[in-house]
Order: C-alpha cells, then structure tokens, then sequence
C-alpha cells in the first residue's frame, strides 16, 4: 500500500482539477493509514464541493481539533473561520458562527503577521449585512463565492 503522504499529494492534486470524486477517494485512503488533519481536511474539502456538506463539516471539525491539537493554530483558526460561515449557510445558526469566529480569533491572539489572518478577515466580512445586502441586491447575479470574496476585498480593509 503506498504511503499515507502519497495519498495526501494525490488528493491534493484531485482537488486543484476539480476532480473531487478521486481527491474523496485519495483522502478516504490516507485516513485508512493515518488520521491527520490533513487528511480530514482534504476529505472536508471534497465532501463540499461533492455536496455532502454535513459530512464536510464533521471532517473539517476534525482537522480544526487535530491542527489544534498539533500546534498550528493558524490553520486552526482558518478552519474555524470557515466554519464559522458554514453555521450560517448550513443551519441559520448566527450564535454558532459568532463562537466560531471567536475560536478564530483567540487561536491568533498573539500571532505573527500570516495569511490566515487575512481569511479570517473575509470570512468575517463575507457574513457582514452589507455583504449580505451585495449578494442579494437587484440585477446582482446569483451568490457566487469568488464574486463575493473579490466585493468583500475591495471594500473591507484587511
């Protein structure tokens, strides 16, 4: 049986082609040898773009305790982040996304300067009433996650 990092990097590599159905599987494969947040995340990843979202969340809750766990509150606190947005999209819980992002925010008190900061800071303004108000304007085109991070970026500063 290959490694369990083997299965990571072809996971890794389904998910940048869209091929989520295989990066489940490569996922699916690495937890079988290791249970890593990596892994969990990965398989998180998948689960949602595979639109098995509660699945999805209880592999990424998974992977924010095991980066916990380990130390790297950073990725921690980007999970819980994204997290955080989920609450509200999978079950209108705006107390949960609140806990979440606080999560978030105390996992990098302290920290140095990191680029999940900075998602912390869109995932937070992506769930302002304004963003909200973007996403649900009149002759706007559908949500779009991409076009609602790129209108958060250009009006909230980080």
């Amino acid at each position: 049986m290959k490694p369990s990092h083997d299965f990571l990097s072809a996971g890794r590599s389904a998910l940048t082609t869209a091929d989520w159905p295989a990066a489940k599987r490569q996922f699916e494969q690495a937890l079988q040898q290791s249970e890593t947040p990596e892994a969990h995340d990965g398989l998180g990843l998948a689960l949602w773009w595979l639109n098995e979202i509660s699945a999805a969340h209880e592999q990424r809750t998974m992977a924010y305790l095991g980066y916990k766990a380990g130390g790297d509150l950073p990725t921690a606190a980007r999970l819980a982040a994204w997290l955080a947005r989920e609450q509200v999209f999978l079950r209108a819980n705006v107390s949960a996304m609140n806990g979440w992002f606080a999560r978030a925010d105390r996992l990098l008190t302290g920290a140095e300067s990191c680029p999940e900061m900075g998602w912390v800071k869109i995932y937070r303004a992506s769930m302002t009433p304004e963003a909200e108000a973007r996403r649900r304007a009149p002759g706007k085109p559908s949500y779009s996650p991409a076009s609602t991070m790129i209108a958060t970026l250009k009006s909230s500063p980080l």
